[in-house]
């Protein structure tokens, strides 16, 4: 007689590979423990107590494929400055900054966007809501023998568009005007979180670099046009889940998740890892914007978790991270499997497929039999 066999379809469960980010937990934005010992250039209340919260995740890395570390990276007279342009810090709070015309770029590349304030791209007159506390100063910072975007919205505006700009002190400079090292390095005591067996890396994504635009998120740019290599080197590894940590919660974070979200990332922020401004005292206490701002987030889908709970999470069994065994949940490959560059893991079998093979196996056994008999 003819045997036939009857294969059951096989469910393969496939785990997240997820990415620990670390948004600007830099000198620049600590209160205390910097290197300087002095408050950083654009401190964050009480935000120092963050790091040893991001610091002790160390302790279930296993959770993580890659851990990127961001970095608020300005050079001198950046656009987000408003000795940049002459007015006075937090400069039109209330109506979110100084309008901005910025050009529309097809290029694809970061360094080619560029945003002029408008009185400069226009020629007209500047805005000044409170002269009392100041006004701009025209020219300054924005020349347009600099800036391409203060000719090209003067003669072509149809090819530009209009964007508000907080203004911020100088702050996160790549270097100072005498040579030396701003304050935008990462914090002395965060650790890092790069294994030396190969079985966990961390790659840094500097925003904020170029002088005519601004990025408050880590995936893209303030007009959000043009994208950081963020979302290409998560996708490139596989990576679907963003454990959120860093400062500050109201801006780096927030517009980071709003990207990631829209980028089809799960979220999950970890709530004791994060500090926000919250600048306008007049929308209720800390605790109550806080609260405000965390309720949007879980509107948006996010997941919200403290470090206790992450470190409770058992970690991936699909992925081995490479290195020899260790103690973090047991969960490290043999030696010689290693990652690649960036953190992708070597792939292997979950329990739930070695089942579904075992269930799929005795389906043929005793199909066959009852072929046969």
């Amino acid at each position: 007689s003819t045997l036939r066999v009857l294969i059951s379809p096989v469910d393969v469960d496939v785990e997240e590979k997820a990415a620990l980010i670390i948004i600007d937990v830099q000198d620049c934005f600590l209160d205390r423990g910097t290197r300087s010992g002095d408050p950083g250039s654009l401190p964050v209340a009480n935000s120092y107590p963050i790091v040893p919260v991001i610091n002790s995740l160390k302790n279930n890395s296993c959770l993580f494929d890659l851990v990127v570390k961001t970095a608020d990276y300005h050079p001198p007279n950046h656009t987000s400055f408003a000795a940049a342009h002459g007015v006075p810090i937090l400069y039109n709070e209330g109506g979110g900054g100084i309008t901005l015309t910025c050009t529309r770029t097809s290029g694809g590349s970061m360094s080619e966007a560029s945003c002029c304030p408008k009185w400069n791209a226009t020629g007209g007159s500047f805005e000044c809501p409170d002269r009392q506390k100041g006004c701009p100063v025209q020219g300054r910072a924005s020349d347009p023998n600099n800036n391409p975007a203060c000719v090209l919205c003067k003669n072509l505006p149809e090819l530009c568009f209009e964007m508000q700009q907080m203004m911020w002190p100088t702050h996160c400079l790549q270097r100072k005007p005498d040579g030396s090292n701003g304050d935008w390095e990462f914090a002395e005591d965060l650790e890092i979180f790069t294994e030396a067996d190969g079985s966990l890396n961390e790659i840094v994504v500097n925003i904020g670099k170029y002088p005519y635009i601004d990025s408050y998120s880590a995936f893209m740019d303030n007009t959000k046009q043009l994208k950081t290599e963020l979302d290409s080197v998560l996708k490139a590894q596989g990576i679907t889940t963003l454990y959120l940590t860093g400062l500050a919660t109201d801006f780096t974070v927030r517009w980071t998740i709003e990207d990631a979200v829209a980028l089809g990332y799960k979220v999950k922020l970890i709530t004791d890892g994060v500090k926000g401004l919250y600048l306008d005292s007049s929308q209720g206490t800390y605790d109550e914007q806080n609260e405000r701002q965390l309720e949007i987030f879980e509107s948006w889908g996010v997941e919200l978790l403290n470090s206790t709970q992450v470190l409770a999470l058992q970690c991936n069994n699909t992925v081995i991270p490479g290195g020899d065994m260790d103690d973090d949940n047991g969960q490290r490959g043999p030696p010689g499997e290693r990652k690649d560059p960036l953190g992708s893991g070597v792939p292997a079998m979950a329990p739930t497929l070695y089942f579904s093979l075992i269930s799929s196996a005795l389906s043929v056994f005793y199909a066959l039999l009852l072929e046969h008999f």
